[in-house]
């Protein structure tokens, strides 16, 4: 049985970008959210395999979006997505209540080894 995907994002090339990046086997599984609203709403009523969330979105941001599945103790494999470009490290706000703390490494940093 093949995974279902869901990608949330606010912008509709990334949400294309992403799913076309994925082997095309799991292409016909993916269900698109244009913003963390809508994502909680689908999870909600079908918890997907694999969500893709973008953490920068207009009505619920996907910081937000990971502490409502925290608090409502829904189990769900996430991969963050950001068009951040900084420079090195960067550190999301870490959430004593929900528990929620992530590290980045850019893709420029990694192509330079650093």
């Amino acid at each position: 049985m093949l995974p279902d995907i869901l990608i949330c994002d606010d912008s509709e090339m990334a949400r294309k970008q992403m799913a076309r990046a994925l082997p095309t086997a799991l292409r016909h599984q993916v269900s698109f959210c244009r913003n963390g609203s809508e994502a909680l709403a689908h999870i909600r009523n079908n918890v997907p395999d694999l969500l893709f969330l973008n953490l920068n979105m207009p009505d619920l941001d996907g910081y937000e979006v990971l502490a409502h599945l925290r608090s409502e103790q829904i189990e769900l494999l996430t991969i963050v997505v950001s068009g951040d470009i900084q420079p090195g490290y960067f550190r999301a706000p870490a959430d004593t209540e929900s528990g929620f703390y992530c590290q980045f490494r850019t893709a420029h940093d990694h192509r330079r080894g650093g």
